[in-house]
């Protein structure tokens, strides 16, 4: 079985993918799966796909009906994946070429934590031309932070043990915004031990028309967000 499971939901995403697939096949470290969940795309997001399962075995495709991207990373990550580590990518962000070996390494060395997340890039077209990194607190992810800054900022940066996910039931599928928070909240109140790494491994692609533009999403997710919050005991 792979170490890490690499989950990549994907809806109309054929102007990005191909970038964002290319640095998961760059990794230095090479133990991993990849699975592209095709959410019911309309454009040709599954002819790139396919272009890349066809050059690496690594790479599969899953392909689905259109049900949100909390749907498509929980078939990804709880019926499709075998490895022992998921790590998330979405389909318009990119990874650092050594994001896996860093991550492995670390968890190697620290064998008690459940999973690991960098700092993150934020750029529009090259990222190289980053202007904004995030900051990051070593020391072990508690709720409070994630209602603060939210060191982990998106969940390209997040590694987590399966098992850890599949005991937390994964994430809020009513969602469409927000689920994200809400499952990393889920994760921390019970414990899941989640370490900070102070090195760029994710760069984050900003984009208007990302589901962030969506204020009405955008709040029904914050007011779950609140809801969990308040079911684990933060005020």
């Amino acid at each position: 079985m792979p170490s890490f499971s690499v989950i990549i939901p994907a809806f109309n995403a054929e102007r990005t993918l191909g970038e964002t697939l290319a640095s998961v096949r760059r990794q230095t470290f090479g133990d991993w799966e990849a699975i592209i969940l095709d959410d019911g795309s309309t454009d040709d997001t599954l002819v790139v796909a396919a272009a890349f399962v066809g050059a690496d075995p690594r790479f599969r495709v899953v392909r689905l009906e259109n049900g949100g991207p909390a749907r498509a990373r929980n078939i990804g990550a709880l019926t499709e994946a075998r490895g022992e580590f998921l790590a998330f990518l979405d389909a318009d962000d990119i990874w650092s070429d050594d994001k896996l070996e860093i991550s492995a390494a670390v968890l190697a060395m620290r064998p008690t934590i459940d999973g690991v997340y960098g700092q993150v890039s934020f750029f529009r077209t090259v990222p190289a031309e980053a202007c904004t990194v995030s900051r990051v607190r070593l020391a072990l992810l508690t709720p409070a932070d994630l209602l603060g800054e939210n060191p982990v900022c998106t969940l390209s940066n997040l590694v987590v043990r399966r098992e850890s996910l599949v005991a937390a039931g994964g994430f809020d599928e009513t969602l469409r915004h927000g689920e994200d928070l809400e499952c990393l909240l889920r994760l921390a109140a019970a414990g899941v031990r989640m370490a900070a790494i102070a090195r760029v491994l994710v760069h984050y692609r900003a984009s208007p028309a990302g589901l962030s533009a969506d204020l009405d999403a955008m709040h029904a997710g914050w007011c779950r967000v609140m809801e969990t919050a308040r079911a684990v005991g933060l005020r």
